[in-house]
Order: structure tokens, then C-alpha cells, then sequence
């Protein structure tokens, strides 16, 4: 029986699992859950998927699945043109929001906010297929397939590492700016102040928990038709320091949420109208015994549930951002997530 197959099993018999590929690899590892039981995070080692609120948090546990690695084809999908779109009344709303996030920022309230909007459609078709393919388009980024019968399913490939551990070295990334591939010229004032409050803001934290830490310059980081500004930032843990807690310092970095954090996160409670769930949380390994955990931002993200779909997408304000520019860049984001249904 091929991995895909195994996949399609477990989904059909409302199994748990995962199946993740890491960035630049053709190994995708696959664990089974032994048990139906959802299992709450707290501590343990194994796969983690937390939320955007960081209030929900849940793990497919070693103690209680079977992980292993397989190859897989590269030459078996097709591809074809994706006809969803957004309507007239999801673009209004999304710039209104926009827009009021902008007179916040011009009053002070905040200096950048991240928001965001969901779109919902119907997919009857094969969702292993739409994995396999979005394994193979998008071989740079963090590929995953997560299913539990109490949350639904979740698949994404998601370009932003949020923190990477081995031993007491650590790497993660600040990441900003968003441009289709075929458009993108070079970068403005506008995306470089972005990608510089984010990249501020995780020095800052960083500088509380490492005593050494290196930061590269800004560079052009490309992502399946879309192109990112993003620094690499990597070093060393004070003695006694706990990598998780390093993650829960960063987490929602301004990449996904704005700053201040409080102010921005109140913003997002108010004016999105959907729930964002494990959206622009973060999810990935976590292993104690070989002192390991590599987790990354959920972002070009799906959800779904018998034939409905959500995808999410959405962007970072900032005082020089313009409504009908913003909406695009969500309708670009959203181009990963549409060609694989």
C-alpha cells in the first residue's frame, strides 16, 4: 500500500494523523494515532498544532502513535486551473476592515496589524490528490496533512519557520511582504518598514533568552508564485533557558498579528468575523529526548470538513498600506491553497 493510500485509509476511517514533509525534502514522515482519543498538549513529545490563541493546543503524542518516513512519486498529478473566487461583498468588507485599521494606526492605537478573512467553498473531490499536489508545487516550504475527528482536517505550505532547536542552537525567521512572482520589481518603503517591525520585535524577545544571536540582511526568499522579504536570525540559549518557552516568548510574532501585541490582537478579536482557529498558529515536532523542535507558522493554510473548505489568507497593515492593494495580496496568497482543489 502506497503512503497516499495509507492517508486515504485513515481519513476514511476517521483516524488520527499527520503527514509532513520539512522545507527542500523528499521525505514525508507519517504518524498514526493508536487511539481515537484527542489528546490536550501539555509538555509531551510528538507532533503539536496549537492555535492562533494559543488556548487550544493538541498533539498526536509519540506514546500513542506509530511515526515513520517514505519517499513518494513526484510525476503522478495534474494540474488545473482553480475557478474560485472572491465576491464583490468579501472584497468590500475586507477593505472596510482595512480601512478602519488604518484610522487606528493613524490615531496611534497601534503601529501594524495583521488581519485577515477566510473563504469558503465546496470541494467533492479526492483531498489526498490536493495533498499530493501541493507537496510537489511547493517543495520549499513546510508541507502538512493533519486530521483528528474532533477538529476536522487541516493541510498547508507554509513558507515562515517559527523557531527551529537542536541542542542549545536555534534559527528562526522574521517575515514580511508579499508579491505575486511574476509581478514583483522590488520591494517598497512600505514592506521594508513591515519586515523591519517584525524583525525588531524578535531581536527584542530573542535578546531575553540567548547569549549569542546573529541576524542576517533582508533578502528575497521565494515561496511556490510568491516572493517574500525575510531575515534568517539564528543563536545560542542562555544556560537553563527552555526552547518552548522561547516559542511561546515569539508566539503570535507581528508576522501574524502586529504590535504592540496586545493592541493588535484586540483589533483582530473585534473586526474579523470568523474565527481564525489554528490559523496562523504554529505546529510541528517537538522532541525532548533528542533535545529537537522544529515548529513553524500555519499560513497558506485550508481547513476542511466533509465537502466544505476554508482557506485563509491575509496580510500585515501598516500606516502606508492602501485597501485595494491589500486585498490582492490576500487574493495572491490564497493561489496556493486554490490550485491544489
Amino acid at each position: 500500500m502506497s503512503i497516499f493510500s495509507q492517508l486515504r485509509t485513515c481519513l476514511l476511517q476517521k483516524k488520527p494523523f499527520v503527514a509532513y514533509v520539512l522545507p527542500n525534502s523528499d521525505v514525508l514522515t507519517f504518524g498514526e494515532q493508536k487511539s481515537s482519543k484527542l489528546h490536550h498538549f501539555k509538555g509531551q513529545d510528538g507532533f503539536v498544532f496549537t492555535s492562533f490563541s494559543g488556548k487550544e493546543s493538541v498533539i498526536i503524542p509519540y506514546e500513542d502513535a506509530f511515526f515513520s518516513d517514505f519517499s513518494y512519486s513526484k510525476s503522478t498529478v495534474k494540474w488545473s486551473n482553480n475557478n474560485i473566487h472572491s465576491s464583490d461583498l468579501e472584497a468590500i468588507d475586507f477593505k472596510k476592515m482595512v480601512t478602519q485599521a488604518l484610522h487606528d494606526i493613524q490615531n496611534g492605537i497601534f503601529e501594524k496589524v495583521v488581519v485577515s478573512r477566510v473563504i469558503e467553498t465546496v470541494f467533492n473531490e479526492d483531498c489526498i490528490i490536493a495533498f499530493e499536489k501541493l507537496i510537489v508545487q511547493h517543495e520549499n516550504a513546510f508541507r502538512y496533512l493533519f486530521y483528528h475527528p474532533e477538529i476536522g482536517g487541516w493541510m498547508g505550505a507554509t513558507p515562515e519557520q517559527l523557531v527551529q532547536l537542536k541542542g542549545e542552537k536555534f534559527e528562526t525567521v522574521a517575515l514580511a511582504g508579499t508579491y505575486k512572482k511574476s509581478l514583483f520589481t522590488d520591494w517598497t518603503l512600505k514592506e521594508m518598514h513591515e519586515q523591519k517591525i517584525v524583525t525588531d520585535y524578535i531581536v527584542e524577545t530573542l535578546n531575553d533568552y540567548t547569549s549569542k544571536l546573529e541576524v542576517s540582511v533582508p533578502y528575497t526568499s521565494e515561496a511556490g508564485d510568491l516572493v517574500h522579504l525575510k531575515t534568517n536570525l539564528s543563536g545560542t540559549l542562555k544556560p537553563l533557558q527552555s526552547g518552548f518557552d522561547l516559542v511561546q516568548a515569539l508566539h503570535p510574532t507581528p508576522a501574524v498579528c502586529g504590535l504592540p501585541k496586545d493592541k493588535a490582537i484586540d483589533f483582530i478579536m473585534k473586526n474579523e468575523t470568523y474565527d481564525r482557529s489554528f490559523y496562523t498558529g504554529f505546529l510541528g515536532v517537538k522532541n525532548d529526548k533528542s533535545n529537537e523542535m522544529n515548529f513553524f507558522v500555519n499560513l497558506r493554510c485550508l481547513s476542511f470538513e466533509d465537502q466544505k473548505v476554508k482557506i485563509y489568507v491575509g496580510c500585515g497593515i501598516t500606516a502606508d498600506s492602501d485597501p485595494e492593494s491589500e486585498f490582492f495580496e490576500t487574493e495572491y496568497k490564497s493561489q496556493t491553497m486554490k490550485q491544489i482543489l
